[in-house]
């Protein structure tokens, strides 16, 4: 799954030769340079540049993120709306400060419902797997767990944006229109690491 965001400075030809230099996390408090130095993987934020580097690997880089660009060579990244992430389920930022706590957590994924604000954070509304599919995602029923809000101080649960593609109403029979596919490379690898609304009642089957 995605983990580092990366500015591309260069590709060089013949062969494909990426000139790259990582982000790496610009702490604005006490509690997010602990996660830093614990390790933990942050997606949202400021970062700066680190050093260059170079690699021929295209596989290495999952997708385009949209940042903004601020002053002192900074960038921030935030979730947009239109966009599908992926959450920490049950993430609490005093729990944990190392990358060996963090497998015990869980993810599930939410659908982006409004722009960032500073001081209300961003609305959110949870995805739930539709049965049969590997990677296909619809909207939850509005319940307790359909929409709610990640305020400022929890943005530390989302862990990375997730690249999809809205169905159009034009798919196969037994694809919900609005729904979404999921790249599948984004999402974990264990079944048992996901969570979503109807998992219960899935298992229950």
């Amino acid at each position: 799954m995605p983990r580092h965001y990366a500015l591309i400075r260069k590709v060089l030809y013949p062969g494909f030769k990426i000139k790259f230099r990582l982000f790496v996390p610009y702490p604005e408090d006490q509690r997010e340079g602990t996660r830093v130095g614990g390790c933990l993987p942050i997606s949202c934020g400021k970062f700066r540049c680190g050093v260059t580097a170079y690699t021929y690997n295209l596989f290495a880089f999952s997708h385009q993120v949209q940042c903004i660009k601020a002053e002192r060579g900074q960038y921030i990244v935030f979730p947009r709306k239109g966009e599908i992430w992926a959450l920490f389920k049950d993430r609490d930022i005093n729990r944990s400060s190392s990358p060996k706590n963090q497998r015990e957590f869980k993810y599930k994924v939410v659908e982006i419902l409004s722009e960032y604000l500073k001081n209300v954070g961003v609305e959110v509304r949870s995805l739930d797997k539709v049965i049969r599919f590997v990677s296909l995602f619809q909207r939850a029923r509005l319940t307790a767990v359909g929409t709610f809000f990640i305020k400022p101080n929890e943005l530390h649960k989302f862990t990375h944006r997730i690249p999809s593609f809205k169905m159009t109403g034009t798919e196969p029979e037994g694809v919900p229109t609005g729904s979404f596919e999921l790249d599948p490379y984004a999402l974990p690898l264990n079944p048992d690491d996901s969570w979503y609304p109807g998992k219960v009642k899935e298992c229950m089957q």
